[in-house]
């Protein structure tokens, strides 16, 4: 069964500004609302010496090669990812990438094969204003630190244009003393647009099997980025895992839980003066269990900031609600920790690996609510990778009304006081996987979760 990175946040809250010295900038640079941005393009080419002999330098374990062989132009093979839209769920998280080709800054053959370690693929345009703020500061940032081991760092300049600022692009980052690897994409931006470029700066991290762990566009803190890399060095993946299972009703078989994400959270501190609980269980099933309710219930969270009663819907989502309720009765989110919190929009929890990509080992029906519906403060929905991916995790709304579009599962609402919203908010937070500052310090637990029935 496959077990999944919820990508719900990484769309519409991971871009941060980008620095450029205009508060009324956006915080990325769209394609679409580019002149000549992507197609009717003119590319800096830079004539390459001819070599005396083919050579390449390569470290072993990179999927970067670099040769002294002139470059004939762009190549790309494999099958391109769709563009990418930060105010959609990304469904391309855990497909291949393809695999590039392309010239150097001395017009040398520089090729790049996903898949073969973690890898890190930045798209920048020269006369993007946020990609001009990024290249210096990260460039600093490298030279006083390097880049953390064990990951590919490979940069394109793409959607070049004669007729703005800082061309040529190698040009521009030659002048800003630019070591990191990089291709000079081709006129019709092929290599963006293989990756779904739609907005600059764009980042797109790919696991050690080359599949696409997480995509964003805009300007991050380069520690930020390094701290990405780093979760990608520790062994991320975006792959579908095997797992064993068991009928719904049946004992659960060996733990499927990344020890290494679960032991992080239970080794800092627990959130509000609160105990450690107990270790999750770590059930994994073939199908969703059916807890059989069939009238007012409510699923009732013991946190370690407090209590909370989510009155279930059952009529709106009834598989759902059930799967859930079942899960809950059998001890299933019992010590798991709440992995994820933005101030002013989300708590995720219910995941027993604490690493945001595990689920109770099958995938639940969609039952999405009307359109139009309004995810406001106090609705819990169960988080997803795209259609038909429900599992075991779902989040609370902690913000006002979100701009969330009517893909997630509803299965019922909360109050949240006041109190339990501070102790949130008072939170210390870490990077998460992919750049967004969203990782409790302080690990908030669900202790128990228990089902009541008044109907």
């Amino acid at each position: 069964m496959r077990r999944f990175l919820f990508t719900l946040l990484s769309l519409v809250l991971v871009a941060s500004a980008c620095s450029s010295g205009d508060d009324s900038a956006p915080t990325t640079v769209p394609v679409d609302d580019l002149s000549n941005a992507v197609g009717d393009l003119t590319t800096s080419t830079v004539a390459a010496p001819e070599p005396a002999a083919t050579s390449t330098t390569q470290d072993p374990d990179s999927g970067i090669s670099i040769t002294t062989e002139p470059a004939g132009g762009v190549e790309v093979i494999g099958t391109s990812l769709s563009r990418f839209d930060e105010r959609s769920i990304d469904l391309e998280v855990g497909r291949p990438a393809p695999s590039f080709s392309g010239p150097g800054f001395e017009g040398n053959l520089i090729e790049v094969t996903p898949g073969t370690r973690p890898m890190v693929v930045l798209f920048l345009a020269h006369w993007c204003p946020h990609c001009q703020a990024e290249v210096p500061e990260l460039q600093a940032f490298i030279g006083e630190n390097g880049l953390p081991e064990g990951v590919d760092f490979v940069a394109v300049a793409t959607a070049n244009d004669a007729s703005r600022d800082n061309y040529p692009a190698d040009e521009w980052l030659e002048r800003e003393n630019w070591t990191p690897v990089t291709i000079m994409d081709d006129d019709a931006s092929s290599i963006g647009e293989a990756f779904g470029l739609s907005a600059f700066p764009y980042y797109v991290f790919l696991d050690a099997e080359g599949l696409v762990g997480g995509r964003f566009t805009g300007g991050q803190p380069p520690e930020v980025i390094a701290s990405g890399m780093r979760t990608l060095a520790g062994g991320f993946s975006a792959a579908p895992a095997e797992t064993t299972t068991t009928t719904a009703a049946a004992a659960p078989e060996a733990s499927g839980i990344p020890s290494s994400q679960l032991e992080a959270f239970r080794a800092q501190p627990t959130a509000c003066g609160s105990s450690l609980p107990a270790l999750p269980t770590s059930e994994q099933y073939v199908e969703p269990g059916d807890a059989g309710l069939a009238g007012p219930s409510q699923l009732v969270l013991t946190t370690s900031c407090g209590e909370l009663t989510i009155e279930l819907d059952l009529e709106r989502a009834p598989i759902t609600v059930n799967a859930m309720a079942f899960l809950a009765e059998e001890g299933y989110f019992d010590g798991t920790a709440c992995h994820r919190y933005i101030s002013g929009f989300v708590l995720q929890c219910g995941d027993p690996s604490a690493s945001g990509r595990s689920g109770p080992g099958y995938f639940l029906p969609d039952e999405f609510p009307e359109t139009g519906f309004v995810y406001e403060r106090g609705v819990v929905a169960m988080a997803n990778a795209g259609p038909g991916t429900g599992g075991s995790q779902f989040f609370i709304v902690t913000g006002d009304a979100s701009p969330l579009p009517n893909q997630f599962t509803v299965i019922g609402t909360v109050e949240l006081s006041e109190e339990f919203l501070a102790s949130l908010d008072s939170l210390p937070l870490g990077v998460g996987s992919f750049g967004e500052t969203s990782r409790p310090l302080e690990t908030v637990y669900i202790e128990e979760a228990v089902v009541s029935r008044t109907g």
